[in-house]
């Protein structure tokens, strides 16, 4: 059960400046007297509330907002109870809980978006247990002298790049940004389970390289990325991972993102190759605000992916075995007396 003591969102609320494109004033052109006015693109899916999708801000109201800097602070601490009992209390298996019968703080962010004349950034610290936690696997380090493990792992987003006022808007970034890839939120708190489903467990939460978002319509993104590698700091062979991702929300009640990624991804395995998809459809089913059950959403999430070379195959076959995952998780979430209580069920399987 979780509960939320924020009131039931506003119709619209204020886009995220880390990922909604900003016009920009010095790009505005003058009308000549008489003239009609150019009408102004609309602010990517700003035309809904969307704070119901799971892995997205419930929040409404951003005081700290200026035209320059929007600072952000955010924590989580958590006590969790693993159930066999780890004589050293490590979690082994979860991306969002590491210690068991302890109280902790799992993630302590300050930062801030930055905009100023097309040119935009963001800063947000990483520190807590998802500082060792979220690096953990990462072989990348590994390769070449310098220590990139302890040089990024207290940045959980930091990259800098510009917005073209372009159809709906372009932004070019280039740093450490998360990768929405999965159903959940890297930040618990925007997610409807504190436990991240076993699927987005098995995605990268993070990307380092350069990322390129196109805003056609107010109802449609696409992401193309080039990055180092699978949630790695640094590039594990000669090939730079690259993937590309869309997000659909053609109404208030339709959410679909879709995924693709590969790269060169096991280190001193230089001929074996990564491929991944991840898709995910979030659909709003009822809504009555007078109601005690005021919301009812679900979503449904499939992953795919194989590696291929260096002595394994995707299918399998004499001498390179299959080696695969795959994935699928179902949950429905209900909101209670004005969105103040929620419930979410569900489940799935995964095989690899």
């Amino acid at each position: 059960m979780n509960a939320q003591n924020a009131p039931p969102p506003a119709a619209a609320p204020a886009p995220d400046l880390a990922t909604i494109p900003t016009p920009s004033a010095a790009n505005v052109q003058p009308v000549a007297p008489g003239a009609p006015a150019a009408p102004e693109a609309a602010a990517p899916f700003a035309f809904a509330d969307f704070g119901w999708v799971n892995g997205t801000s419930r929040q409404t109201e951003f005081p700290m907002n200026g035209k320059v800097l929007s600072p952000t602070f955010t924590i989580e601490t958590a006590y969790a109870y693993e159930f066999s009992n780890p004589i050293d209390h490590t979690v082994v298996g979860s991306t969002a809980i590491g210690r068991t019968n302890e109280v902790q703080i799992v993630h302590l962010g300050i930062g801030s978006d930055f905009y100023w004349k097309g040119a935009r950034g963001r800063l947000m610290t990483q520190l807590g247990t998802y500082a060792t936690m979220t690096p953990r696997n990462d072989a990348s380090p590994g390769r070449g002298q310098w220590d990139l493990a302890n040089a990024y792992r207290y940045i959980t987003e930091g990259y800098g790049g510009y917005h073209l006022d372009y159809m709906n808007g372009i932004n070019i970034d280039a740093g450490i940004f998360l990768s929405y890839v999965g159903l959940c939120s890297y930040y618990n708190y925007e997610n409807w389970i504190n436990q991240a489903s076993y699927v987005s467990s098995n995605t990268p939460w993070f990307f380092n390289g350069i990322r390129t978002q196109f805003y056609p319509t107010d109802k449609f993104k696409l992401e193309l990325w080039l990055i180092n590698g699978w949630q790695s700091y640094g590039e594990f062979n000669s090939m730079p991972g690259v993937g590309f991702q869309t997000l659909w929300r053609p109404n208030g009640s339709v959410s679909l993102v879709t995924s693709g990624y590969t790269g060169k991804d096991v280190l001193g395995i230089p001929d074996r190759k990564r491929f991944h998809t991840d898709d995910s459809l979030i659909l709003k089913y009822f809504e009555a605000a007078d109601s005690l059950v005021d919301r009812g959403a679900f979503s449904l999430t499939v992953d795919a992916g194989c590696e291929s070379g260096g002595g394994v195959s995707c299918s399998g076959g004499p001498g390179a075995p299959a080696q695969y995952f795959f994935g699928a998780m179902l949950y429905n979430r209900l909101w209670f007396d004005h969105d103040l209580f929620g419930f979410t069920a569900g489940g799935g399987f995964m095989t690899n």
